[in-house]
């Protein structure tokens, strides 16, 4: 499904900054291509565009070498680590950028779903009436089901599985093939380990593994 445009949009294509040039960014910046949503899509990165070879769009060092002022311009930040991601749209809603959500045409996205701004949506599935906080990622495969509840800058990894009625807080982590059991709620940074098996409430942060997840006992030291 493809979410209708912006008002401002209708006039003419905005062109797109993908805030990251990583393996996210790559991956969110041929999203934007293929949603034929923008005029032109440049990666941003002060590293990466030294060994950039993905030749469907340019990467530069800094937004000012293709911004001008007769164009319009959004972003989206493309970075998989949630408190970077948050740092970027920050510093670029700072800017006067406006972030822009960038869905994958192979997504299903019901019509009742919000999304919030500056989320990806990748070839995964968000039901229906399911709210999509401020820089969420939803990556291939994952699942969020109908009346969940996604904090801003989570991210759900390819496979991931959060159930119908669940809450996840801001800046979680469920790492891939993982799954929250329906009606579940999960506290703000708590991340899920891969293939994790989430069957009751976690109310504290930390990292959670196994099946049932559990709270490993030296999780402070991973995720610092």
């Amino acid at each position: 499904m493809k979410l209708p445009l912006p008002m401002f949009w209708k006039k003419k294509k905005p062109s797109l900054l993908v805030v990251g040039g990583g393996g996210h960014g790559r991956v969110v910046l041929e999203a934007a291509l293929l949603n034929d949503h923008f005029a032109r899509v440049v990666a941003v990165d002060p590293e990466e565009h030294k060994s950039w070879s993905l030749q469907i769009a340019r990467c530069v060092e800094d937004e000012k070498e293709v911004v001008r002022d007769n164009e319009t311009w959004v972003f989206v930040p493309a970075v998989g680590n949630a408190i970077l991601r948050q740092k970027l749209f920050n510093a670029y809603l700072a800017k006067g950028f406006v972030p822009a959500s960038i869905i994958h045409p192979a997504s299903t996205i019901s019509p009742s779903a919000r999304l919030g701004r500056g989320a990806v949506v990748l070839a995964g599935i968000v039901g229906v009436q399911a709210t999509i906080g401020d820089g969420v990622i939803v990556n291939n495969g994952a699942i969020v089901e109908h009346d969940c509840v996604v904090g801003d800058f989570s991210h759900l990894a390819p496979g991931a599985v959060l159930a119908g009625g669940s809450s996840l807080g801001s800046g979680c982590f469920l790492g891939a093939n993982s799954s929250v059991r329906h009606a579940t709620a999960i506290v703000g940074n708590v991340t899920v380990g891969h293939g994790a098996v989430v069957t009751r409430d976690i109310t504290a942060p930390g990292v959670y593994v196994g099946n049932p997840a559990k709270l490993m006992s030296d999780s402070k030291k991973v995720l610092e």
